[in-house]
Parts: C-alpha cells; sequence; structure tokens
C-alpha cells in the first residue's frame, strides 16, 4: 500500500481523475522513449502550448500534471528525465523542497527546473536552495526545445563559473540577447565597472552603456531587477543551480 503525502494547494473544484492518471502510468510502463519530460502547473493551457511545441519540435514524451503528488506517488519519476515545476502549486517553499526531497527518496535521478511568469530575487534563491538546476520566465521569448536541450546537456555537477551564465536559460527566456547574456557574462567576472567590461571586449563604453540599460529594462519586467546591486545578487544567486 502506497502512503500518499499532500503537497499542493486545496482546489475548489478538487478533480485529479486518479483512473486517469493510473492509465497513463501504465502506458508509460509499457513505451519505451529516449526522454520522457514531466510538466506540473495549474495553468493547463500554458503548459499544454509548451508541451505541444516541445513534442512537435523534438522526439520527446511529454506528460502534463497539476498535482505534484501523483508524481511521487507513481512510477512516473522512474523514466522522467525531467520535471518543469511551476511554484505556484505549492503552498511555500518548505513544500516544494519536501516534493523534491521526497522524490529523490523515491529514486529520482533526472533534473528539475522551475518557470513561472515572474519572479523575485527571493524566489530564485529559495528555488536554488531546493536543487533546482535553472530557472524559467514562461515568456514568448523562452524557446522551450532549447531549454530543454541546454538543461540536460549539463554535467551532473556544474560548478559555477563565468561562462556558466552563458548555459543557463533564466537570462534568455528574461528576453536578454544573446549579446547582451555575453556583456553580462563578462560583468560577472569581479563586477567590475562598465568601462572596463568595454575595454575587455573591445567594444565602446556607449555601447555597453546601452547594454546595460537594455539589461536592466528587460530584467525589471520579470525579476524586478533594475540596479546594478540587485542584478549582482542575482548573478551570485546562479552558482547554486
Amino acid at each position: 500500500m502506497t502512503t500518499a503525502i499532500s503537497l499542493t494547494h486545496s482546489r475548489a473544484n478538487g478533480q485529479k481523475r486518479p483512473c486517469r492518471q493510473r492509465v497513463d502510468l501504465e502506458r508509460m510502463e509499457n513505451k519505451s522513449c529516449t526522454r520522457q519530460i514531466v510538466f506540473c502547473d495549474s495553468d493547463n493551457y500554458k503548459v499544454q502550448k509548451y508541451a505541444y511545441r516541445l513534442k512537435k519540435e523534438e522526439d520527446y514524451q511529454v506528460k502534463t500534471f497539476n498535482n505534484p503528488d501523483i508524481l511521487v506517488a507513481g512510477v512516473l519519476l522512474e523514466k522522467t528525465e525531467l520535471v518543469i515545476v511551476s511554484p505556484d502549486v505549492f503552498d511555500n517553499f518548505k513544500s516544494c523542497h519536501a516534493f523534491i526531497d521526497f522524490a529523490r527518496y523515491r529514486g529520482y535521478g533526472g533534473e528539475v527546473v522551475f518557470w513561472a511568469e515572474e519572479a523575485s530575487i527571493e524566489m530564485i534563491y529559495n528555488a536554488a536552495r531546493c536543487g533546482i538546476r535553472d530557472f524559467w520566465i514562461k515568456s514568448h521569448s523562452l524557446k522551450i526545445s532549447e531549454a530543454v536541450d541546454a538543461v540536460l546537456s549539463l554535467p551532473s555537477s556544474m560548478p559555477f563559473q563565468p561562462e556558466s551564465l552563458t548555459k543557463l536559460t533564466l537570462f534568455k527566456s528574461a528576453g536578454l540577447s544573446k549579446r547582451e547574456i555575453e556583456i553580462l557574462d563578462e560583468w560577472s567576472r569581479g563586477f567590475p565597472r562598465q568601462t572596463e567590461v568595454a575595454k575587455r571586449i573591445g567594444v565602446s563604453n556607449q555601447s555597453v552603456n546601452k547594454a546595460f540599460s537594455r539589461i536592466y529594462e528587460k530584467l525589471n519586467v520579470h525579476l524586478d531587477v533594475d540596479n546594478p546591486t540587485k542584478l549582482a545578487h542575482l548573478i551570485t544567486i546562479c552558482k547554486f543551480f
């Protein structure tokens, strides 16, 4: 007999459809797939949109749920390489941490990524403490297949290095261009003055100043980051991914 633990919000409709989920789990036991991805999010419409893109662009088996209890109670995680979770399905980050710990206890050895419409530095910090590998912003800038490939290609242990910023999807999904991430990556090496960044990469001070203005403008929309102190704090947190 399996003992269930409750980690989720109580919802008015209360529809978990246990029979359907059980059928899905039984089917997965008999179906081989090179990679299996699981979404767990209460926003079913947006999840289905991204899941459709992923199945269309890549040869992945994709499953969607709105209840993390189902993941840890069944065999699903044994066949999954990546779980993409919205913090909204948990009451708080303590419950989120409990979910990840229990999934690891049940033998899950894949990756975990959080995603959200908007995030704060505190949210990303708490997410990093849970042991996730990246944090994605649900926006038009999120290229889901590229993001999945990127996180699954990370080594099992990735020590933080300056070039690590280019390996994370967080900044890409927040709308930063490749060039802006490269400039940000250079700045992360000791957080020098912008004139020093310009000297290092061989461009004018004006180009770097304009780039940082765009960086703050974009990050402020989704991450509430609009000054050097917050930006340095955010980059420092990324070393925990």
